[in-house]
């Protein structure tokens, strides 16, 4: 999707875009950032995958795609304010936190052509390894729920 940069609108016509995606790629998990923040970009974003997830199931529409209600959204932590918060769960991501900090340096909008010594890599490696040591993991994610979380299998705790 090609929304602007610090310019994002929650709009009738933006949440539709989201939807349709939705639809064609049918995901089981939506990710999107809390929905607390000093950006109005992340807030934008929150409400927009919110009203999408929903937008997304409806038969009474103009909208390309079958109707698809994705099972569940979880929120994760972007936010510029210094926020205290309990997440809903905490996932260990040692395995996957190269991968992140690479995805990250992709944004080429948020840092220029040459990402390297910026701030936010070392803001998000001790946020990480904070809420990994809290879980007994290197790094780990916190991911936060308006609707309760279930498990299958207690061994999945």
């Amino acid at each position: 999707l090609d929304f602007p940069n610090r310019y994002l609108q929650d709009e009738i016509e933006v949440r539709q875009e989201l939807a349709e995606v939705i639809r064609k790629i049918q995901p089981d998990i939506l990710f999107a950032p809390y929905w607390i923040d000093a950006h109005p970009d992340h807030i934008a974003t929150s409400k927009i995958c919110d009203a999408a997830r929903f937008y997304g199931k409806l038969t009474k529409t103009e909208m390309q795609g079958r109707p698809f209600y994705v099972k569940r959204i979880y929120y994760y932590i972007a936010s510029h304010l210094k926020l205290n918060f309990k997440p809903s769960f905490v996932m260990d991501i040692s395995k996957v936190m190269e991968m992140k900090i690479e995805s990250i340096r992709c944004y080429e909008s948020q840092f220029g052509p040459s990402p390297e010594g910026h701030q936010l890599f070392e803001w998000v490696l001790n946020s990480n390894r904070y809420w990994g040591n809290i879980i007994g993991a290197e790094f780990a994610e916190p991911f936060i729920s308006k609707e309760e979380v279930g498990i299958k299998d207690i061994e999945a705790l």
